[in-house]
This record gives structure tokens, sequence and C-alpha cells, in this order.
């Protein structure tokens, strides 16, 4: 039977009206860029100009959605410990761009002109044009206008929560996901990334903000390099992996670790606040990013010494997933392992899977159906791989792969 997630009244919203000259003092004590909404991806100079033509020509931006919370807390900006109470749930982007504008890292774009009805009074001219402006030209050159038009243009804030009656994970996820961000182009990792909750927490914090070893990026010359793969991260792809291997070891091959099941995963409250759960698949209860993190160690020290990374694509990751799965479901986290021996033999044998024999490639196929499967990863291509890698072992069969 599939899982109904249940909806439930939302806290009282208080709305606020302010103006842009205000807004800092608001934001004193809210949480900007909470790890929810963190996606890596850096506001263009081009679209943050264009927010601030906008703001100077009177076009009313959406409201703010910000989520006061329980508890304080501290987060780090800039290197400086603060306490706030609220947490943004849209309007990071729009203060980005006001921040952009009042560091002089953007001016107002060519072609905006501002029409008020006191210009011709106090200018002399019923037209003035902006282009080029930095905020400081602005001010300085027309200090009533930029009043005007500037410090008191008007924001509004929709503030969700009172006392004792707080968005629960599941409400500001639904904020996040399907009220502020419905129309933005994101990928289906990118669209779960906004979900509150203690696994997807886990995911995005060892794939990206705090990367756990393997999925480190280093910054060299202005260059961000994979520490040991050939590809990077910029659309959640090392969240993605981590997220399908989250999905193995609690599913198995039950589920496929598709678009359906990790929307599934990410959504069941089983997960809201914690990562312990009873693994069917693997007839015992487990912490989830504990086993993962044995996964991903194992990953990490086959290729340590990088001598294979210009290889490493997701394929060559599932197909090392898989391999460091098996050897540690069958001698355990705690074993010596020979890892030298080990990445001598992965390599070979994935390579022997991956390479067409003659009769393959009289039938003019593309691919072995072990890298067919390692592109797809359906319950069957998983229970394919798992096996191949079981039969290149020369182990027993398993009967939760059959």
């Amino acid at each position: 039977m599939a899982m109904i997630t249940k909806h439930y009244t939302m806290p009282p919203c208080t709305i606020k009206y302010i103006t842009i000259g205000d807004l800092d003092k608001q934001l004193k004590y809210v949480d900007l860029e909470p790890e929810e909404i963190q996606r890596g991806e850096v506001l263009s100079k081009k679209w943050a100009g264009e927010v601030i033509r906008s703001i100077v020509l009177g076009t009313r931006l959406y409201p703010f959605t910000w989520s006061k919370q329980k508890n304080t807390y501290e987060i780090k900006v800039n290197g400086v410990t603060k306490r706030v109470h609220t947490k943004n749930i849209d309007s990071l982007q729009r203060c980005v761009a006001k921040r952009m504008f009042e560091n002089g890292e953007i001016t107002i774009p060519k072609g905006t002109i501002a029409i008020w009805e006191y210009n011709e009074s106090l200018y002399g001219k019923r037209e003035i044009k902006l282009d080029g402006l930095s905020i400081t030209e602005f001010e300085s050159q027309y200090e009533e206008l930029f009043n005007e038009v500037w410090l008191n243009y008007p924001l509004m804030i929709y503030e969700y929560g009172v006392e004792n009656n707080y968005l629960t994970p599941q409400q500001e996820t639904h904020l996040f996901k399907i009220v502020c961000n419905n129309g933005n182009q994101m990928n289906p990792q990118q669209w779960r990334n906004p979900t509150v909750s203690a696994i997807a927490s886990a995911i995005r914090q060892d794939a990206r903000l705090n990367s756990i070893e393997l999925f480190k990026i280093d910054e060299v010359n202005d260059e961000k390099i994979s520490r040991y793969f050939n590809i990077l991260n910029p659309k959640m792809e090392y969240d993605e992996i981590l997220a399908k291997l989250y999905h193995f070891l609690y599913n198995g091959v039950s589920q496929a670790g598709g678009k359906k099941g990790l929307d599934t995963m990410y959504d069941d409250p089983n997960f809201t606040d914690d990562l312990n759960v009873h693994s069917s698949f693997l007839s015992k209860n487990i912490n989830l990013k504990t086993s993962a993190d044995e996964v991903t160690t194992f990953i990490q020290k086959i290729l340590e010494d990088k001598q294979y990374k210009p290889l490493i694509d997701k394929s060559y990751i599932f197909s090392l997933m898989f391999y460091s799965f098996l050897h540690l479901d069958k001698f355990g986290a705690q074993s010596k392992f020979d890892y030298k021996n080990l990445k001598k033999q992965f390599f070979g044998l994935h390579n022997e899977m991956i390479t067409l024999t003659p009769a393959l490639k009289k039938l003019k196929v593309e691919a072995t159906p072990f890298r067919d499967a390692l592109a797809r990863l359906g319950v069957s291509h998983i229970k394919l791989i798992i096996n191949e890698w079981i039969d290149k072992l020369d182990w027993d069969k398993d009967s939760r792969f059959q």
C-alpha cells in the first residue's frame, strides 16, 4: 500500500510590512541560508542586477517567507557566530542581490530610467537615467530619489509560527518545495534537497555541505577538482549517489532507487528525526548513516592512491559501491582489508565485465549487460550487477539477489 503523507493546518502567519531600509534589522536573527536551501549555485551578477532594476523601477517583489523556530540556534556567517530564531524559506536570492549592490559588486543595469513626480523640481528633468550607477553614486547624485525608490521600497514578509505553534519539518518542506519553489527549474535531486529531515540533512552534509573524504572537492588555481572522481557536483550529483546508497541499504532490491524510490525515502516520516531503522533486506537494525559511512570509507580506501581517477565516473562509482557492500556484508566492517589487492581485483574484474566479448561484438551491441545495468540501476539491473560480482568473486549465490 502506498504511503500517504498527512497534511495539517498551518500555524498562524504574521504579515509584516517593512522597507528595504529596515531589512537588515529584520535579518539580524534570521538564518538566511539554512542547509535545506543551499544548492551550491552562485547568483549571477546579471540576474542580481535585474533584481535591483526591478526595485528602483517600483516592480513589487514576491513576499519573503520565513519560519519562526521553537528554539534559537547558532550559525556561522563569514566566520562569525550568531544566534538566530527564524529560518528563511524563500528570500535568499533577493537578499543576496541587495547585498551585492550595497557591497559595490554590481551596478544598476543599462537602460534603467526612473520617473518620479518630483524629478523636475529637484533635478530639472522628468527622466533620470540610472545606467551603471553604483549605490554610492546613486545616493550622492540623487539623494531624494534614492531615499524614495530604494530605502523606502516596500517589502512584505510572511512569517509563519507563534508561541507553541510552529511549522513542522513536513510543513517547512511543503513551503520550500511546493509553495515557494515549484516554478524553479531543478533536477530531481535538487528538488529533494530542501526536505527538512534527518536523512536529507545527512546526505547533503556528507555529500556537499561538509563533505566526507570521498566527496571532497579541492580548489586549485581557482579551478574546482574532485579529489577522487572525474566528475564534479554542480547539480548535486554526489548527493544523488549517496542517496542511492542509502536507499539500497534500506530497501535492497525490493525497490529501485530511481526518482520515485528516492522521493519516497526522503518523504518517509520514519526518517524525519533519526536514521535508526530495521532493514528487512539486511535482517537487522541499522543506522543508515553509519552503514553508508562504512561503504564510502571502503570506496575511498580503494581509490586512495588516485591511480585510476581519470576513469572514475558514475558507472565506476556504482560498481565499486556494490563491490564494497558485498565485502562488508560478507566479512564485516571490522575486518582488516588488504585494499591494495582489492583495488587490483576490482579494476581487473570490472574491466572484464564492461569489455565487449567477440560474441557480443558480432551482435553489434553497444555495451555489455553489466555496463548497461550500471547505467540503468533498476531492480533487475542491480540484481544483475551484484550477481555478476558474486560470480566473478567466485562466492556462493545469495538468495537475496535472485
